[in-house]
């Protein structure tokens, strides 16, 4: 694991163990590229990473909290790529999505 994403789990939780337990997690504007980490954080409620610039949301995608949360009606993402915008699909509470720095080709018909 990155030294930075050391340094933050100490600095959030002061150790590891209570940071995979917690269920809030707030990171904002910290110069974020790789959320890896927090595949691992299985309890989280409430995540915000506003003011990164995070270049994947894979380490996301399979997290539970994630797809089963019923009341996440709100969400803004930027640079997000055809596979990880259709991840978004299984978030069925979603009432309004705010996409930034998206460019679509409209060509052809999208299936996710």
């Amino acid at each position: 694991m990155e030294e930075s994403w050391q340094e933050r789990i100490l600095s959030a939780s002061g150790s590891p163990d209570v940071f995979l337990r917690e269920k809030q997690l707030r990171f904002i504007g910290e110069g974020i590229t790789d959320i890896t980490p927090l595949a691992h954080c299985r309890e989280v409620r409430e995540l915000i990473l506003s003011a990164n610039e995070l270049e994947s949301i894979e380490a996301l995608r399979d997290c539970p909290q994630l797809k089963q949360a019923k009341s996440l009606k709100e969400l803004e993402v930027s640079g997000l790529d055809r596979e990880q915008l259709c991840s978004l699909a299984e978030l069925a509470s979603l009432e309004k999505l705010t996409l930034v720095g998206l460019l679509l080709e409209l060509k052809r018909r999208w299936k996710c």
